[in-house]
């Protein structure tokens, strides 16, 4: 029955073969729907499905429960929750790499304005404050009875705000130095500045609350260089 109505589907609109990736969901052709959504969730299952027993049965991992600071105490999760964005992600690509060869031929070849730059950047802006809202608030009390944790609410804050620093200079850096080394444009890339920031505050999360300035600026820093060449070797 399912065969039968994608069938008729491209029968009835013959037009849609070649439709523009962009369009809405419902006027994409339905085969492309369907690629699209397998590509998206079994990395996702695979993914949840191999950290989990990998993380429960090699000997090694048993340093994740035992003399290891996790502010969230949820490394395992975080582990977990890594591999499948990268499998989503991969997963992802590869369908739409599918469907763009599939469609290439039907794009217009002309520029439009987007307002792709406005977007990113208020975006980044909500994920900004949300980190330092997500790492502060993680400590979970400002000031709990006898004891003073307002310090180490600080001290999360700070590094997280040191961590994204080091993350967008890096990446914006490296950014331009490569173009200069290989002759590609050269420019300062606010997308490359903002996910580098991103990254960096990622980096800060287990331990934002134990580092101390250096440290937090060393490890922002690497997290900007390795999603710069992630984003080259991808």
């Amino acid at each position: 029955m399912i065969a039968a109505e994608i069938v008729d589907f491209f029968h009835a609109r013959p037009e849609l073969e070649g439709i523009y990736i962009a369009a809405p969901l419902e006027e994409r052709p339905l085969i492309d729907a369907i690629k699209s959504s397998i590509g998206e969730t079994v990395p996702i299952l695979i993914g949840d499905s191999l950290m989990t027993h990998m993380l429960d049965m090699y000997p090694n991992c048993k340093w994740m429960k035992d003399n290891f600071h996790d502010i969230f105490s949820s490394l395992e999760q975080e582990i977990c929750s890594l591999s499948d964005t990268f499998l989503y992600a991969s997963g992802s690509s590869w369908s739409l790499n599918i469907m763009m060869e599939r469609h290439a031929r039907n794009i217009p070849n002309e520029k439009k304005p987007n307002n792709i730059t406005f977007l990113a950047s208020l975006g980044a802006f909500i994920l900004f404050l949300g980190f330092l809202a997500f790492n502060g608030g993680s400590v979970l009390a400002i000031v709990d009875g006898s004891t003073d944790i307002g310090e180490a609410l600080a001290k999360s804050v700070m590094n997280t705000i040191i961590g994204g620093a080091a993350g967008s200079i890096f990446a914006i850096s490296i950014n331009l130095i490569v173009a200069i080394i290989y002759g590609e444009p050269q420019y300062w890339s606010l997308l490359v500045c903002i996910n580098g920031g991103l990254a960096g505050m990622v980096s800060m999360c287990v331990a934002c609350d134990a580092l101390n300035t250096g440290a937090a600026f060393g490890i922002g820093a690497i997290a900007g260089l390795t999603l710069f060449f992630g984003f080259r070797l991808f």
